[in-house]
């Protein structure tokens, strides 16, 4: 009871406020009451989750790395800094985000507030690159107040690089060096499809199961003649490993000198 009336069993108790609670036997009240104190604990929590554009992007693709921290409790936070780690496979290239200030030096998103049931996203967008680890982890190193239930307070990423190595220049020249247009590891995809265009969106060349013998010819109708040499210049491509996978678009430079 509080101020002497008799609370109904769901009325919801108030922060600091003095209540009395007394015995009831066989409809019969206790003369004796007993104070009792409420203190209510704030239910604060935070939840990170990340997720990445491409599981198992080729070397030199670029990629889009997405992290997400979400206020589910019932107050506000302030000063949230987050943790951002990288592993060595990963080149930075730039970032887009609704809250706060990411710096790319120490890898830290420092948010001013966040309100309850609202969420931050921070979107890192990212080059792999040869010879590297592909790891990345986020963690919720402190924030205002502090965070009691931590289990969900980290996520991390691994990703599996495709073999899959383009290199985008190549000089026809017959001199025996650099003649072809050389995708590295593409003879374990026997399902793939190579299609390249100029710089106007006209189809040049196109090859099903590609095996690193083109030597800048055409051989599609409409631009140059078929099996005619193209011009030195800047060329489109389109690769697709296989049937299910997602295409993989690029440029090359075709050089004739």
């Amino acid at each position: 009871a509080v101020d002497g009336t008799l609370l109904d069993f769901d009325t919801p108790l108030s922060h600091g406020k003095s209540y009395y609670a007394a015995l009831v036997s066989d409809n019969c009240e206790s003369t004796e009451r007993l104070w009792v104190s409420v203190e209510i604990k704030d239910t604060s929590d935070l939840k990170i989750n990340k997720s990445v554009s491409k599981q198992e992007p080729m070397i030199g693709e670029k990629i889009m790395l997405t992290i997400s921290v979400e206020n589910n409790g019932s107050s506000n936070f302030k000063e949230v800094i987050i943790g951002e780690e990288l592993d060595s496979g990963f080149k930075y290239l730039s970032k887009n985000l609704t809250h706060g200030h990411y710096d790319p030096s120490n890898k830290k998103w420092t948010i001013d507030s966040l309100a309850p049931m609202e969420k931050a996203v921070l979107s890192l967008e990212l080059e792999t690159v040869a010879n590297g680890q592909y790891g990345s982890a986020s963690f919720i190193e402190s924030s205002v107040p502090m965070d009691m239930d931590t289990q969900n307070n980290s996520a991390q990423i691994n990703l599996e690089p495709s073999c899959i190595t383009i290199y985008n220049e190549f000089t026809p020249n017959d001199d025996g060096d650099n003649d072809y247009f050389k995708i590295e590891c593409i003879e374990n995809f026997p399902d793939s499809n190579l299609q390249i265009f100029n710089r106007y969106g006209a189809l040049v060349y196109q090859k099903k199961a590609y095996q690193n013998n083109w030597r800048g010819l055409a051989n599609v109708k409409g631009v140059v003649g078929k099996g005619e040499p193209l011009p030195t210049g800047t060329y489109f491509y389109i690769l697709n490993l296989d049937n299910t996978s997602e295409s993989t678009t690029g440029w090359l430079f075709l050089r004739k000198d």
